[in-house]
């Protein structure tokens, strides 16, 4: 639980309305004031949904052959054990002795307000 505090919200590129609702700043400040990092501090770019922010990532990496995006969906930086890789990824995660890949590449699932399921 980080109860508002949004200091790795600062790192992204982009964001959601609905992580950007969750930020609290008197939660956020006194944290980074105190370990002295203050340049995590920051508000991306907020977007309506996962999809658009999404689509303004890839649209953004310079990649002519967006085929080629490498892309990690992470859902729970707690449990890292399984995550979603773009197809791009899938030759070197199978080239890792610690990783099994468990399914083949599927489309992102979006909700009809264009969240990730």
């Amino acid at each position: 639980e980080s109860h508002g505090n949004g200091n790795g919200l600062g790192m992204a590129d982009f964001t959601t309305q609905r992580a950007y609702r969750k930020f609290d700043f008197l939660m956020t400040y006194p944290n980074a004031i105190t370990s002295t990092v203050t340049n995590i501090v920051r508000i991306p770019m907020v977007l309506d949904s996962d999809r658009l922010a999404i689509q303004a990532a890839i649209k953004t990496c310079n990649r002519l052959d967006q085929s080629q995006v490498e892309m990690v969906r992470i859902k729970n930086t707690l449990k890292l054990s399984e995550m979603l890789i773009s197809p791009s990824l899938l030759s070197q995660a199978k080239q890792l002795p610690n990783v099994e890949i468990v399914s083949e590449p599927q489309p992102l699932g979006f909700d009809a307000q264009g969240n990730l399921f």
